[in-house]
């Protein structure tokens, strides 16, 4: 009997076992059935459901104080934020003039370089294109 349960797959063998032992706390219900094998898979759909609903109201409880949590940080922020823009911007408004300063200084355009041409001798070509 025991033997199905054996040819699993390792990584699933301890959870199919957690439920066979879940599933066997209510043997006196799927014995009752004129099904027993069919209750027994009802009443094993019935322990995950069970679990599955717990669960979800563990998560939505920490769900819910996450955001409580959030609520109360992004208001302290904001706060905190508020107070120190009115100490600080001065000093910001004094920081964005000295960049400006600066890259205007760096865009100075600059005038390129004219090209030199040197003016090629007409007896330098000939012997040139009497070598091809």
């Amino acid at each position: 009997m025991a033997d199905w349960r054996n040819k699993v797959d390792p990584a699933l063998r301890d959870y199919l076992e957690v439920q066979v032992r879940e599933t066997n706390l209510h043997k006196n219900a799927y014995n009752a059935a004129k099904n027993q094998a069919n209750a027994q898979l009802w009443i094993a759909v019935a322990v995950l459901s069970k679990q599955l609903f717990t669960i979800n109201m563990k998560l939505n409880v920490l769900e819910d104080a996450l955001r409580e949590i959030n609520s109360k940080v992004m208001s302290v922020k904001e706060t905190t934020i508020y107070r120190e823009e009115k100490v600080e911007v001065p000093k910001v408004i004094e920081v964005v003039k000295e960049i400006k300063a600066k890259t205007e200084k760096k865009e100075v355009k600059k005038t390129p370089k004219p090209k030199i041409v040197k003016k090629v001798k007409k007896g330098n070509i000939k012997k040139s294109l009497k070598r091809f």
